[in-house]
């Protein structure tokens, strides 16, 4: 066998030791991702999600708190978990005679309404005669005590103006911490 030879058979040596070596990384790196991911499998638990819906109107003429019954969801609050929840629903505003009207939404967790977070839309005198708004809410906890909860949303509006919200949505999760 010549120089040339000897030459191209150390190369293919090397290329095919060179495989070999990167097939071995290869499986190695394989082998340490999946025990990775089997180790996250079985310590990561799925979020529960609850969710309703209400599509008719809700309307609120008497100027003091109104809950939507109709989206109440009970829930459960396992140990060290945050619960996220998030509204959304279209606002539709009518402008009353000579003054600015308004429509705001809040959460009302067990009963109690809450001022923070909320959402305020509304439409001043020289506005046109109705304004339609796509409002969202969200809020998350971590302080609420393990057990058995609920929760819905409270609106108030101007006295007297037609404003309403419709097609409403309400989702809870229950996130691992």
């Amino acid at each position: 066998m010549g120089k040339a030879g000897t030459v191209l058979a150390v190369m293919g040596l090397l290329i095919g030791a060179s495989g070999v070596g990167i097939a071995g990384v290869s499986w190695y790196s394989t082998l340490q991702l999946q025990e990775d991911f089997l180790e996250f499998k079985n310590n990561y638990s799925e979020p529960n999600i609850w969710y309703k819906e209400y599509n008719w109107n809700v309307f609120q003429m008497i100027g003091d708190y109104k809950t939507i019954e109709q989206l109440t969801i009970n829930f459960t609050v396992g140990e060290n978990e945050t619960m996220y929840f998030c509204y959304t629903g279209e606002a539709r505003i009518f402008r009353v005679y000579r003054d600015d009207s308004y429509l705001s939404v809040f959460f009302n967790i067990d009963g109690y309404h809450l001022d923070n977070p909320t959402v305020t839309i509304g439409v001043e005198e020289a506005s046109s005669y109705s304004y339609y708004q796509s409002i969202t809410l969200q809020f998350s906890i971590t302080a609420l005590s393990v057990g058995a909860h609920n929760v819905t949303i409270d609106l108030v509006t101007t006295v007297g103006s037609d404003n309403h919200l419709k097609k409403s949505s309400l989702i809870v999760m229950a996130i691992p911490d």
